[in-house]
């Protein structure tokens, strides 16, 4: 039996890569068989792609719309985009053609670019301008790049009635009793319409009044903003108000959906403290005002008073916006500190009742008053100090809820200085503001591009030497007009890094810096550098002269005790540590533990903060050599943590002499010292007070008046040598 083989059978494709070949058909054999197999294969194949290749940068170009239907004598317009392809970052100019007679373009941005890709194409007809349809070709060209879009343009005839839409934007609007809202409502021209349109409201609920901004509208002006203003007792609830707008016969109207909500007002008394001196057989203080008002609608309030009957207000009944009178009547009062309230209530209202503190200070005949002025961030606290257990007489907000960092004031113009704010690097800028003591009132208020820190102002109120602060990597001590905050130079030739602490005296200023070695003084004449001692055990911290200035007691980073600066020479003449206690700290640990050091107004004592163990060190600077004579043992000891306090907070303490050299404020304690100065030291120096807020604050300074007017304060914040005995 024979064996058959199946030959294979052409597919379709190859048959038709055959038909193709048309008059080679006529082939056979071996150059037949080359023809098939080259045509099945190209069939199988397909065909050979082309390697891919970056595609060059281009743009595209559009219309938006691209239908624009205008009148004649008017405009209308189409924004033109284009788009980047493959990176394109060039410019293109924009030019329009196929513009029907009487009709011209304009671009607003012509080239765009590539941060400004579209452009406003305006086509404005004329009077006379070819009425019809047409198309317009806009060509964007960027070097030989050329693409086009279209605008289909249709111009008609000038002619219809003219006419005007009107509409309200926002068209629904929520206001509350005793407030207002607003809308804009806008008159849109048609055909031609140039009449003015008079505007008129509607449907509005009780209480409720209308009012336009422009009223009637004009050609030149077509927008007016509706104000709808609901009184105190106006009908809540949801209305729909009509806007109505007519010139001549014509006339539209549009809506505004409109809620009026029940609201609850809030009671305001400003201000919230009062203050008034009275000097014994001296004319009464004249009365001082309180200002009540209300928001957002009126109410009725009732006044009391509280806490002697030398305090009254009148009137007793009132109605928002109102004043009360608060007068006092010392007559019959001995020298000393009253305190009482005037109080403010409307039942039902937001913040009630308001209480106003009133303060009243009877002095004696030619009597001055010694006051103790303790800073915290936020509130200023003053306290008598001829009184015994030192009360609080007022406290004030003032503006230094991002830190107080320096405060001293000047008696020959009345005016405290407090420094506040960041004090450099990480902390950022601070300001400084002046404070009238006598109104306690802020007279101006400075920022700067730059840190602040405690500062110091010459006697003759002058001039502040402000430093950049503790924190800046800088050298800088800035001099400010102290009558406006104004920077005016600043000190030549420091080398003291991290402006920290300053003293004013005797026509030289003392420069400590918190990361220095180097104690430098300036002249305040020429504001240059005029004296650098040795360089010190350690980095500075607080520091006092002598009133002789030959001597500086520095306080040093990490170190229990000071070192003694010949002023002179320069040279570091004594080391002295605090002997008997140790250093050692485990938790809450200052940068250094001796953050305070004042000298007695007689120059004999010298007192060092310890606040590792909780006392204050008292040396006899009287001699060549300081000598440690008493260890005074706090009654409330420090590194607690400062409140309230912006940043900067542990209490690591600061001392101060009060002014007469009786008493010495430890603050970050609260403890107040004294130095046993009255009994010529035949006692040794104890504590004998507490000033509650001092506990949180180591910036405190002495403000002394007499007749109403300062007569004393400290212009450093640190206590120095006088010379006086």
């Amino acid at each position: 039996m024979k064996t058959m083989t199946r030959r294979p059978v052409p597919d379709n494709n190859l048959i038709k890569s055959v038909r193709k070949l048309g008059p080679l058909c006529g082939l056979s054999g071996p150059a037949l068989v080359i023809v098939l197999l080259f045509s099945w294969f190209l069939a199988s194949c397909g065909t050979v792609s082309k390697q891919s290749q970056p595609l060059p940068p281009d743009f595209g170009l559009s219309t938006s719309p691209g239908t624009l239907t205008i009148a004649q004598g008017s405009n209308g317009s189409s924004t033109i985009t284009v788009a980047p392809q493959n990176g394109f970052t060039g410019n293109v100019t924009l030019a329009a053609s196929g513009l029907p007679n009487g009709v011209t373009a304009s671009f607003s941005t012509n080239p765009t670019t590539p941060t400004s890709t579209m452009s406003t194409l305006t086509l404005t007809a004329s009077s006379t301008a070819a009425t019809g349809m047409s198309t317009v070709t806009i060509t964007g060209t960027s070097g030989t790049l050329s693409h086009t879009t279209t605008l289909a343009l249709t111009v008609n005839a000038a002619g219809g009635t003219p006419d005007f839409g009107l509409s309200a934007s926002p068209s629904t609007l929520a206001i509350t009793q005793g407030s207002k809202g607003s809308s804009t409502i806008t008159v849109a021209p048609q055909n031609g319409f140039t009449g003015n349109v008079n505007l008129a409201a509607s449907g509005l609920p009780n209480g409720v009044t209308a009012s336009f901004s422009t009223n009637p509208t004009t050609p030149t002006s077509a927008m007016s903003t509706l104000t709808l203003t609901a009184s105190s007792t106006a009908a809540t609830g949801m209305s729909t108000v009509t806007i109505t707008g007519t010139s001549g016969t014509l006339s539209h109207t549009t809506t505004l959906a409109l809620t009026v909500n029940t609201t609850v007002s809030t009671l305001t008394v400003t201000p919230t403290t009062l203050s008034f001196n009275y000097q014994i057989g001296s004319a009464v203080p004249g009365a001082q005002s309180v200002s009540v008002t209300a928001s957002p609608a009126a109410l009725s309030f009732t006044a009391s008073t509280s806490g002697g009957t030398w305090l009254s207000a009148a009137p007793m009944n009132g109605t928002t916006p109102g004043t009360v009178s608060v007068t006092v009547n010392p007559a019959s009062l001995t020298a000393g500190t009253y305190n009482g309230n005037v109080t403010i209530s409307s039942p039902g209202a937001t913040g009630s009742p308001q209480t106003v503190q009133v303060t009243l200070m009877v002095s004696g005949t030619s009597t001055a008053n010694h006051y103790e002025y303790v800073f915290t961030d936020g509130t200023l606290y003053v306290y008598d100090l001829d009184t015994a257990g030192f009360p609080l007489v007022k406290s004030k907000g003032i503006p230094t809820s991002t830190g107080t960092r320096g405060t001293v004031a000047c008696a020959g113009n009345g005016t405290l200085y407090v420094s506040f704010g960041g004090d450099g690097g990480s902390s950022g800028n601070g300001g400084l503001f002046a404070y009238d003591l006598v109104s306690d009132t802020v007279v101006w208020t400075q920022h700067y591009s730059h840190g602040i820190d405690s500062h110091a102002i010459t006697p003759d109120c002058a001039v502040i030497y402000m430093p950049d602060g503790e924190l800046a990597n800088s050298t800088t001590w800035h001099v400010v007009d102290a009558k406006t905050g104004s920077e005016i130079a600043t000190i030549a030739g420091s080398r003291a890094s991290n402006p920290h602490n300053t003293i004013v005296f005797n026509g030289h200023v003392y420069l400590g810096g918190r990361q220095s070695t180097l104690f430098q003084a300036a002249n305040v004449s020429n504001n240059t550098v005029y004296f650098t001692s040795a360089n010190t055990a350690n980095t500075i911290r607080p520091f006092t002269i002598n009133a002789e200035e030959t001597a500086a007691y520095i306080t040093e980073t990490n170190f229990l005790g000071f070192e003694q600066i010949d002023l002179t020479t320069g040279a570091v003449r004594f080391k002295v540590p605090v002997a008997g206690f140790s250093s050692n700290c485990s938790t809450n640990c200052p940068s250094t533990p001796s953050h305070g050091i004042s000298m007695s107004p007689d120059e004999r004592w010298l007192y060092v903060m310890d606040s590792i163990n909780g006392y204050v060190h008292v040396f006899d600077v009287s001699g060549v050599q300081p000598v440690q004579k008493f260890d005074v043992k706090l009654n409330h000891g420090l590194l607690n943590t400062e409140s309230p306090c912006a940043y900067d907070c542990l209490g690591d303490g600061w001392l101060h002499h009060s002014l007469d050299g009786r008493y010495v404020f430890v603050g970050d304690s609260g403890d107040v010292i004294d130095t046993g100065i009255q009994s010529g030291y035949g006692s040794p120096p104890a504590v004998v007070g507490f000033l509650p807020q001092m506990a949180n604050s180591r910036k405190e300074i002495e403000i002394d008046f007499q007749n109403g007017k300062v007569i004393d304060a400290m212009t450093n914040r640190s206590s120095i040598g006088t010379g006086f005995k």
